[in-house]
């Protein structure tokens, strides 16, 4: 019962669990079970980073950057990521990754975003693995290694991210790093539309389209 996964968060937030702090501040910001109510999930990750949860930096990062239930500050998002990457978050080292590949809120500099793309992969982050593996695909950051992209691409999937079954698809779809097999990228694509990604679920269409 969801409700009751709520009762049980607050009880662990009412004795101090910064991690329950994390989750329940979570449903909060996202109306996830409970109705949103931003401020509230505000003051719980603040509450929680005060107790030096960096899970909790990482999410009141995002919250900075997006403008979400505070006034946007890319910058103090951006010092919030570097602070929760330092003590080993591999969500803080992919967001503050993304930054630096983008080049949104700090000088563009994509060596550094594989950097930390590394760190967080070498972690068993699959949001981690998902953006190494594009920047093999590409040659972002790294040198172009197709066959690395698919390796990495690979270890993803086992992990449940449907965005690294999307990747792998292509791959299998386009021949990079693979052989052409568009029998194993349309079992991937149908294996991540149905997990609900919708990329994957076009994806489908425009295979079958082409036979």
């Amino acid at each position: 019962d969801k409700q009751k996964g709520i009762h049980l968060y607050q009880k662990a937030v009412d004795k101090g669990n910064t991690d329950a702090m994390v989750l329940l501040g979570f449903c909060y910001i996202n109306g996830h079970v409970i109705q949103s109510n931003l401020q509230k999930g505000i003051t719980l990750y603040q509450r929680a980073l005060e107790m030096g949860n960096m899970d909790a930096a990482a999410k009141l990062g995002e919250c900075f950057f997006c403008g979400l239930g505070v006034t946007r500050d890319k910058q103090k998002a951006i010092g919030l990521y570097q602070r929760a990457a330092e003590m080993g978050n591999t969500d803080a080292m992919v967001l503050l990754g993304a930054c630096y590949y983008d080049g949104d809120g700090v000088v563009c500099n994509k060596e550094k975003a594989a950097r930390l793309y590394q760190r967080a992969a070498d972690m068993n982050n699959a949001d981690a693995l998902v953006k190494l593996g594009n920047c093999f695909l590409s040659g972002q950051g790294v040198l172009c290694n197709q066959k690395k992209a698919v390796e990495l691409f690979h270890k993803a999937t086992t992990f449940g991210s449907t965005k690294a079954m999307v990747q792998l698809g292509i791959c299998y779809e386009k021949g990079f790093g693979v052989p052409k097999e568009k029998k194993k990228a349309m079992e991937l694509y149908q294996q991540a539309a149905d997990m609900g990604n919708r990329i994957a679920k076009a994806r489908i269409q425009t295979l079958k389209g082409k036979s």
